[in-house]
């Protein structure tokens, strides 16, 4: 019997325990879908900064609660961004890019972001 063999055989039978417990491991280390709540698992206060606040900064942009809408879902991990933070053509893969992380979807993330590319110009 060859000295190596029991050992490949632990190392084998061992081996869908150390993946299953892997992918386990891994599943505790995602982020959470709503931002709000990863922040308060980090213990990171939500804050909007008053100088970073579209309204402050563009005052005469339409708006139907959109601009609520934006301060609320981002601000949920930053300061929002001055929509003039980019150009109108620039914000919608912004928006498609960091929108699900905010929990920006459907018809919510065309409202911002048509409210981004308006208030941008």
């Amino acid at each position: 019997m060859h000295p190596t063999r029991p050992s490949v055989r632990l190392l084998c039978s061992a081996l869908p325990a150390i993946v299953a417990g892997a992918a386990l491991a891994g599943c505790t280390w995602s982020v959470p879908a709503d931002p709000g709540r990863n922040a308060v698992e980090r213990g990171a206060p939500v804050v909007v900064a008053p100088a970073a606040r579209p309204s402050a900064v563009v005052a005469s942009a339409p708006d139907d609660g959109t601009r609520t809408l934006y301060e609320r879902k981002c601000g949920q991990c930053h300061a929002p961004f001055s929509p003039r933070h980019a150009s109108p053509a620039q914000w919608p893969g912004l928006v498609r890019t960091y929108g699900p992380r905010a929990g920006l979807f459907g018809d919510e993330r065309a409202r911002v972001t048509r409210y981004l590319q308006t208030a941008a110009r």
